[in-house]
């Protein structure tokens, strides 16, 4: 992904804006640009609930499940697990969704799908 900029979407099965809104959203961007993703990429960072940690088997069934009942599809892009709940102690996420970018030279910075789509100038 080096030389790319990332949004990165800090997101959490049990949030229905995360779920209903920002994923749909998210892949709606990511079809529609497809011709622009040699300079872009998005990572859907799935918390890991504390206090209990769900494992990847766990998260597969519920994508599976999301994507019969709200997305009618799989989403087009990663979808990580914070097994450990690093990131989101290391970054200080405090409430989802959040959004953050890494620029093409590797720094992460605020923003959001706006700024991404502003940076590359797309719609």
């Amino acid at each position: 992904m080096r030389g790319k900029w990332i949004l990165i979407y800090l997101w959490a099965y049990w949030c229905a804006p995360c779920v209903n809104e920002g994923l749909p959203k998210l892949a709606h961007f990511y079809e529609l640009n497809r011709e622009n993703r040699n300079r872009f990429e998005i990572v859907a960072v799935h918390e890991n609930g504390v206090p209990r940690r769900i494992t990847v088997e766990e998260l597969k069934e519920i994508l599976g499940s999301l994507e019969k009942q709200v997305w009618g599809k799989p989403l087009p892009f990663p979808v990580l697990l914070d097994r450990t709940g690093d990131i989101i102690e290391t970054w200080g996420i405090s409430a989802y969704p959040t959004t953050e970018l890494i620029n093409p030279d590797g720094v992460l910075m605020r923003g959001d799908l706006q700024t991404l789509a502003s940076k590359l100038d797309l719609k």
